[in-house]
């Protein structure tokens, strides 16, 4: 079983795409589990980045269903059937123990992980049968990807190979992740962002580059463009989006650190 860690309904098909194509395409069983994906909480926490998100989504009170089903559209559009959703709020709903949103902004998000975070605690385990991992790499820094990375490697099945995946866009070069994501912060992106997650991972890593042919590539844009509450986060609309992911896949393919395992 190759399975692929994504932290919210999207991460997965914006990074390892054409991988995912690939693998399903050669015969082999493909899983993907979005952590992030519990439903928003009926009372939401007030928070102005909550209202910000929900407007840029259009997407109604309650995103989850939507993004959930832009999901499952995208991956089947990559050919995956086993497609699973853990019960984890997305950071911007979570909050303390009083009830007050723990990342207010976009500065929160991509900052330092809050120790009042219930996730510190969450338990997690892996599914059994796990031959190949694929986890995130937290380039961007965004709290989400680095506690589902963190949680990975805690538990990390014995005789699986584990990679770690950059994550697309923050790992372009160009400027996509300032598109929506502002903040007093310098935001990190490209070579910057992969190497500032790659020193905060442990074990040593070896690159591995997965080059994506037409095929593959068209499948990825394809599976890209069912995030339609999601486009506009990282682009102007869905012809940018073809453009640049396009252009990305062509110089950088998809990059993927092999963890050697102690």
């Amino acid at each position: 079983m190759h399975l692929f860690l994504s932290p919210h309904p999207d991460d997965a098909a914006l990074s390892c795409g054409g991988t995912i194509y690939d693998l399903v395409q050669g015969g082999e069983s493909v899983v993907v589990w979005t952590l992030m994906a519990a439903d928003v909480p009926m009372l939401l926490p007030e928070s102005p980045l909550v209202g910000a998100i929900h407007q840029r989504w259009q997407a109604g009170t309650n995103p989850s269903h939507l993004r959930r089903d832009e999901d499952r559209a995208a991956l089947h559009t990559l050919g995956v059937q086993d497609i699973r959703f853990g019960n984890w709020l997305d950071c911007i709903y979570r909050t303390d123990e009083a009830g007050h949103a723990l990342y207010t902004n976009d500065d929160a998000i991509f900052g330092a992980i809050h120790p009042a975070d219930p996730l510190h605690a969450a338990p997690f385990t892996l599914p059994s049968g796990v031959q190949v991992l694929y986890l995130p790499l937290g380039a961007g820094n965004h709290v989400d990807h680095r506690l589902v990375r963190d949680k990975a490697l805690a538990c990390l099945p014995v005789g699986a190979t584990v990679y770690a995946y950059e994550e697309y866009p923050y790992s372009a070069p160009t400027n996509e992740v300032y598109h929506s994501h502002s903040g007093n912060q310098e935001r990190l992106f490209g070579s910057r962002a992969v190497q500032t997650a790659l020193e905060q991972i442990q074990p040593s890593t070896t690159l591995q580059t997965h080059q994506l042919s037409e095929t593959a590539l068209s499948a990825k844009i394809a599976a890209i463009a069912c995030y339609h509450s999601q486009l506009s986060t990282f682009w102007h609309g869905l012809n940018e989006m073809e453009q640049r992911v396009h252009a990305y896949a062509t110089e950088f393919g998809e990059r993927l650190w092999l963890i050697e395992r102690r």
